[in-house]
């Protein structure tokens, strides 16, 4: 009898550890996919956040391209359009506000400047009648932008030599020494007998006459 009750409690012993050996190997598992579980909750977030930041850092770059781009500083209806004429002998300076001319218009700055040193190495006939030299850009802005015209302005001259200089049209003042017009033209666009008559000079009574002559050849 005594053995029969040493099995039992034996058995029931055996059967003690093994059920509590499952209940903690249950506890064990549940523990370690809540823990595998909160790992990926983690990692999905970390992802989550890194490409919420780099779609913010996206839209900013974006946006500070478009502002620069809307922000540009080109010429409109409203930008004050102001001309210097300057005296380069006695240092008198005058001054014009205009309207913008139509070709300048939607200009930003470096459009402008080329525009401008285009028109100071081929000036209108009648700038260089005026004694045009040269020009620069003294401002640019939206607002406003400022040309200064450079002139060398010449006195009446009782009349005009039309003389050629190294293979250049220039047009000088009775007394043959002072130049009253320093042309682009070159002697090849006049036909020969009038370049051997301008290499002796070729006098012209008014301006009136000496600006047809031009003209003529100039087109």
């Amino acid at each position: 009898m005594k053995r029969i009750k040493s099995i039992s409690l034996f058995l029931a012993y055996s059967i003690s550890l093994l059920y509590f050996g499952f209940i903690s190997g249950k506890v064990l598992n549940g523990f370690h996919e809540k823990e595998i579980k909160n790992m990926e909750n983690a990692s999905g977030l970390i992802g989550t956040t890194c490409e919420e930041t780099e779609t913010e850092e996206t839209s900013e770059q974006r946006n500070s391209f478009a502002v620069s781009y809307n922000m540009e500083e080109v010429l409109g209806a409203d930008t004050e359009y102001v001309i210097e004429e300057y005296d380069i002998k006695d240092g008198t300076k005058v001054e014009q506000v205009k309207r913008v001319p139509a070709k300048y218009m939607g200009m930003n700055r470096k459009e402008f400047l080329e525009a401008m040193e285009i028109y100071e190495r081929y000036p209108p006939l009648s700038e260089l009648e005026r004694g045009f030299t040269s020009l620069e850009v003294t401002g640019f802005s939206a607002k406003r932008v400022v040309v200064r015209m450079n002139y060398s302005y010449v006195e009446p001259s009782e009349g005009f030599y039309i003389c050629i200089m190294d293979h250049k049209v220039k047009v000088y003042c009775d007394d043959r020494k002072t130049v009253y017009l320093d042309t682009d033209m070159r002697a090849e666009d006049f036909p020969e007998y009038l370049q051997l008559e301008m290499l002796h000079g070729m006098y012209m009574e008014t301006e009136e006459e000496l600006y047809h002559f031009l003209e003529t050849y100039s087109s």
